[in-house]
């Protein structure tokens, strides 16, 4: 027997589920679409009598294994009618971590140096990383890392850094890349920027060609100051060249630990994220945080908020103007408002009005979304879009 209704909820950083939760019970047809756009009679019930391991209605507070209560979703699910699944762009971080000898400071002085040293940038910097990788607010992320310099020899070949000590890995993860990290300590060397960004971006660029370019991909750099050694020793510039053949596509984020981070502002702009992030080390105790809110931001501003419309069913036309966008965060869902020209923060529109292929939000509704990583996006089809008054 058809389940009545479905909820599916999505952690909206790995690109929520875009979903319809099609009205009728066992006995009701669904919906169709026909070239006029019309849908067909869709009976369905309604009241979020719905049972099942998702139950509830649409935009209902249907628990685990039962029905929900409906009539919060904003538009009436009794028009509803059809099912389909969508999603936004996967997002894949690529992590680059300086392990150059002076991420072993501990103090503002360059000496001493002790990496386990709790105070250590390295301490902070890889103690900041690990937190963000197991969080649950990072689920459905995938993570690779890389780390320079290589220290095996050839620290200044960029074919040394194509290849992650840990690759695609789907986060929350704490059995991966923490004991990677761990493995490979900073034990001196230098600061071969460039080379690990030419290696990175590569790496990235792979991603991108096997993935066909629907995986959002975004480099993540955390170093303590300016390169040294090999070929751009002590000039952003060769780095910040690097990263910006491919801002367009692939956005670098910079984030300085330490006192001597005024060069990577240059690096982040050409990388496309207009400033770095830094974090001082003046006050040891203080440095941790600072990186774990660097982290949740570059998290926040690589979040996703487009989404795409799948293929209508064989034989059957989507008709847009009976979609409508369900937002659920913080437990409440709610319906946004159709806002062509985005004068309606909290509303959405199409990429284009002619010929859809994904549903956009609108800054302040993105807001919303990125600002609860718990959050949801449903497309439900067959009711009359709902507009906004906004104009």
């Amino acid at each position: 027997m058809r389940k009545a209704f479905c909820s599916i909820l999505a952690v909206v950083v790995v690109g929520a589920s875009v979903i319809a939760c099609g009205g009728g019970d066992s006995s009701s047809s669904d919906g169709t679409f026909g070239p006029a756009g019309y849908p067909a009679n869709g009976s369905g019930n309604g009241n979020g009598s719905g049972g099942g391991d998702n139950g509830g209605s649409l935009g209902g507070s249907g628990g685990g294994t039962g029905g929900g209560t409906g009539g919060n979703m904003g538009v009436n699910a009794m028009c509803a009618t059809s099912t389909l699944g969508a999603t936004a762009a996967p997002l894949h971080l690529v992590f680059v971590l300086d392990r150059s000898g002076s991420m072993c400071e501990y103090t503002p002085s360059t000496n001493p140096r002790d990496c386990s040293n709790p105070n250590s940038k390295w301490q902070q910097a890889t103690n900041a990383m690990k937190t963000f990788i197991a969080s649950p607010d990072s689920r459905g992320i995938k993570a690779s890392m890389i780390v320079f310099p290589y220290v095996d020899g050839g620290q200044c070949d960029s074919t040394k850094y194509v290849t992650p000590i840990t690759a695609e890995v789907t986060l929350p993860d704490t059995t991966t890349i923490a004991p990677a990290i761990d493995k490979h300590v900073a034990v001196g060397g230098q600061t071969p920027t460039m080379n690990a960004l030419d290696g990175a971006v590569k790496y990235a660029n792979s991603i991108m060609t096997a993935t066909g370019g629907k995986e959002k991909v975004a480099i993540v750099i955390a170093t303590d100051g300016v390169p040294q050694g090999c070929s751009d020793d002590g000039s952003i510039n060769p780095a910040a060249n690097v990263v910006k053949a491919v801002a367009g596509t692939i956005p670098t984020y910079v984030i300085g630990v330490g006192g001597q981070t005024g060069d990577l502002n240059t690096l982040a702009s050409s990388g496309g994220t207009s400033k770095a992030f830094t974090a001082s080390n003046s006050t040891p105790s203080q440095t941790g945080k600072q990186l774990s809110d660097a982290l949740t931001a570059i998290r926040t501003a690589t979040v996703s908020c487009n989404f795409d419309i799948p293929a209508a069913p064989t034989g059957q036309t989507l008709d847009y103007t009976k979609v409508n966008v369900q937002v659920t965060s913080k437990g409440t869902a709610t319906t946004s408002p159709y806002s062509p020209d985005c004068k309606d923060p909290s509303g959405w529109r199409y990429d284009n009005p002619t010929t859809p292929k994904q549903v956009e939000l609108c800054d302040g509704q993105c807001g919303t979304v990125k600002a609860d990583a718990y959050s949801s996006v449903s497309l439900v089809l067959g009711c009359a879009t709902q507009t906004s008054t906004v104009n």
